[in-house]
């Protein structure tokens, strides 16, 4: 089996606080197994919040982990529909993940099986080195508010598969827009900007690739 790990944790000097981080483990299709004994840590540094563990595999649950993992902000496995609001932190099958806490990471990478929604309005604050947001959903990415990020923020969506007919779809008047970082969206199907806009005001490239639409 095949598991590839990202480990994104927040830039941080001694004696700064700092957050986690995201871990993502994925297995794909295939049958997720780890060691007893072994560690997963996503702990945040001088009392910084801890950070996300995203598990991808057949057969994983909370239960039958064999690593020790602590007590990570929040524990993901296998999310199917993902939610990004202004509402707290839930985890579970579908889980809701809080925008404003998820604003202490300077590197966000969050995937789900099915569809990622973002139903607020959600402000990156500028960074002081490159920073980056990557949404990756199985099916449908939708926007129900703007995503506005500052300096030094990359942002990049994707939806859907060589196998699958997701799109990107900013509905109303939602909008993407970075300062002077890229934007990357990738979509097996259509990327649908209604009445918003996909822009960045200060430099930064705007990269769009759709494998079956527009």
């Amino acid at each position: 089996q095949w598991v590839v790990v990202y480990f994104y944790p927040k830039d941080s000097t001694p004696g700064c606080t700092s957050s986690g981080g995201v871990v993502g483990l994925t297995a794909r299709n295939n049958t997720f197994a780890d060691t007893s004994g072994s560690t997963i840590s996503v702990s945040g540094a001088n009392g910084g919040q801890n950070g996300i563990l995203e598990i991808f595999g057949n057969g994983v649950t909370a239960g039958s982990l064999q690593s020790s993992y602590g007590n990570p902000y929040a524990l993901l496995i296998n999310p199917f529909d993902m939610t990004l609001s202004s509402g707290a932190t839930s985890a579970g099958s579908n889980p809701n993940l809080n925008i404003n806490t998820l604003a202490n990471y300077s590197q966000i990478d969050l995937q789900a099986l099915d569809n990622i929604t973002l139903n607020s309005a959600w402000s990156l604050a500028n960074a002081s080195s490159m920073a980056g947001l990557s949404l990756t959903a199985g099916n449908n990415l939708a926007l129900n508010g703007d995503i506005t990020a500052g300096n030094n923020w990359n942002v990049s969506l994707s939806a859907g598969t060589e196998q699958s007919a997701g799109g990107i779809n900013l509905n109303g008047s939602s909008t993407i827009q970075t300062q002077n970082g890229n934007i990357n969206l990738f979509a097996a199907n259509n990327v649908t900007v209604n009445g918003g806009a996909v822009r960045t005001i200060g430099g930064g490239n705007i990269n769009v690739v759709t494998l079956n639409g527009n």
